[in-house]
């Protein structure tokens, strides 16, 4: 493996290739410091790699991404950071900062975990198999969960909740692509209620405000239209994220 000098993007991508992808048969990677599951089915859905300063640490995230969104660039659709053992964490702050400043001291943590993952090159096997079982772990929780856009919009709820503006339009969205139209229309319409109570007098409406009242609409008028237009979003959402050599 690489060494703590060296943790960096082509890291990552090494480690996707030589470490991970092994061991999640179906996967696809590396993409943008992150791997998938392929194919497809019309949602992105892997585990995405962010560096943590200057640092060998790195967040790790689950993230299910329905296609068929109006998408500018890969963002977090449902999903969220991973947790690790502190202990691993604990050794780092040992053996790099407090051996520099013996004053210096961590506070106490509140939890048990920490949102990074701590590379370390003398216990390579040791942190690579807790990250491996990290993330099996939020593989059968939530990504085995949100296969394919019916399990997104009758799933997801469930494991999300309907708090969330953005959540409530992926399920309404998946809803719709699979014909779901009433239980939809429920949702775009709490929806567009949330933003309109939101808005101030003569406030423009934004973009997000109009795509979901734009979907509304045609629901109301032609559901049919409402997912032609899911389904043009998704060829582009799928050029811009330039996944085209991906089966979907």
């Amino acid at each position: 493996m690489v060494g703590e000098n060296q943790i960096n993007p082509r890291f990552i991508n090494n480690l996707i290739k030589k470490e991970l992808l092994p061991e999640f048969p179906g996967f696809a990677g590396p993409y943008e410091n992150s791997f998938f599951a392929v194919p497809m089915d019309h949602v992105w859905r892997g585990f995405c790699f962010q560096k943590s300063r200057e640092v060998p640490m790195w967040y790790v995230s689950y993230n299910v991404l329905p296609l068929y969104m109006p998408i500018e660039f890969f963002h977090v659709g449902l999903g969220n950071r991973l947790r690790f053992d502190n202990r691993y964490f604990d050794e780092w702050f040992k053996n790099n900062i407090e051996v520099l400043d013996p004053t210096i001291e961590r506070p106490p943590p509140a939890t048990t975990t920490v949102e990074v993952w701590v590379w370390d090159e003398t216990k390579a096997p040791e942190v690579i198999s807790v990250l491996v079982n990290t993330l099996k772990s939020a593989k059968a929780d939530r990504l085995d969960k949100l296969r394919s856009p019916l399990e997104v919009g009758t799933n997801g709820p469930k494991l999300f909740g309907t708090v969330g503006w953005n959540a409530l339009e992926i399920f309404a969205y998946s809803l719709i692509y699979v014909g779901q139209f009433k239980e939809a229309l429920g949702m775009l319409e709490d929806l567009c209620h949330r933003h309109e109570s939101m808005r101030n007098a003569g406030e423009e409406k934004g973009r997000h405000q109009i795509n979901r009242e734009t979907l509304r609409d045609l629901l109301n008028a032609n559901p049919s239209a409402a997912k032609i237009q899911l389904l043009e979003w998704e060829q582009r959402s799928i050029r811009i994220l330039k996944l085209e050599k991906y089966t979907n």
